[in-house]
């Protein structure tokens, strides 16, 4: 098994999506895991939009309006379906648009958590249409942590067993060995750890880290 980790810079735009593909292509009969930050500078993005929201600024409409511009360009340059990031786009105006939450820290993970769910989407999108098979997984589903957002605890116990309950179901249903999910993510018990602690989790299992920056 090895572990990809594609970080911001490595699929800020179309040219680098594709590049992604190119070489993911490379490895035909490897089990993967592939592990994507948010697109580019989208977490600072989302970022400014969560300090918005979170006091009150009008600014926070305009603000995501600005990223989802930049996702809707890179869309259109792979040729994917406007619908794969409007989904997430829409939750995110659903979530600005009622009263922030009087916890700072969970409401930056419910808003900042949002580039990884776009990039993995768009991404996945491509490599579908370029039939290249992998299953896109939820990393909330993956890692399980304490409720301290943005600082969160890993159960390791718990994420180990997760993480190799879900990989045996999806290789035996879909004889899939390529999974991709997301870096950083948010839920109501799990919250934000860096990109070490998921790598360090699948590598918990097994494998080789091949980092892509």
């Amino acid at each position: 098994m090895k572990v990809f980790k594609f970080g911001g810079a490595s699929v800020k735009d179309a040219e680098a999506v594709r590049n992604v593909y190119n070489i993911l292509s490379g490895f035909p009969d490897e089990q993967l895991w592939i592990v994507f930050s948010a697109m580019g500078k989208t977490t600072n993005a989302l970022e400014k939009v969560a300090d918005a929201w979170m006091n009150c600024d009008s600014a926070a409409s305009g603000l995501l309006k600005s990223v989802e511009s930049y996702h809707l360009d890179v869309a259109h340059d792979l040729g994917v379906e406007d619908e794969v990031v409007m989904v997430w786009i829409h939750k995110l105006e659903s979530i600005i648009s009622k009263a922030p939450l009087s916890n700072y820290d969970e409401g930056y993970d419910l808003v900042v958590s949002h580039g990884e769910l776009i990039s993995t989407s768009l991404i996945s999108a491509f490599l579908q249409k370029n039939n290249y098979q992998h299953s896109l997984l939820d990393a909330r589903n993956l890692i399980i942590t304490d409720h301290t957002h943005r600082n969160g605890a890993i159960d390791w116990q718990m994420t180990e067993n997760r993480i190799s309950y879900i990989q045996n179901e999806k290789s035996v249903s879909n004889l899939n060995k390529v999974f991709m999910t997301q870096e950083v993510l948010w839920k109501v018990i799990r919250s934000r750890w860096d990109e070490k602690a998921l790598i360090s989790a699948l590598l918990f299992l097994h494998g080789h880290c091949m980092p892509m920056k």
